[in-house]
């Protein structure tokens, strides 16, 4: 049998910021639509807040893993205006000497 969780007017009690009811819930292991029910906040407040402390908890989805970006070479596609002369290209990749290494 799983753990109970606390009530949310337990976890919330001794907090006074929306943004730290909101981190304790999750942390508590309420969903986004329980902590925005209970609080009475839009959805968007309830992601925001989450996303910026850095958790992942409350948010719905699977964890994903942080890796480094990935450079990728991406050679421009003339346009038909190009082709014409009449413009220059919508994108230009930089020289291999500016990509950051």
């Amino acid at each position: 049998m799983s753990e109970e969780r606390q009530l949310p007017d337990e976890v919330t009690r001794e907090l006074k910021t929306t943004a730290d009811k909101i981190r304790a819930m999750a942390a508590a292991g309420y969903d986004r639509t329980e902590i925005r029910k209970h609080l009475g906040i839009r959805p968007q407040h309830v992601r925001n807040v989450l996303i910026r402390s850095g958790g992942t908890s409350g948010l719905s989805g699977h964890s994903v893993a942080e890796r480094e970006p990935v450079l990728v070479d991406v050679a421009p596609v003339p346009t038909q205006r190009q082709a014409t002369g009449a413009t220059t290209c919508l994108y230009q990749a930089p020289a291999p000497s500016e990509q950051p290494q």
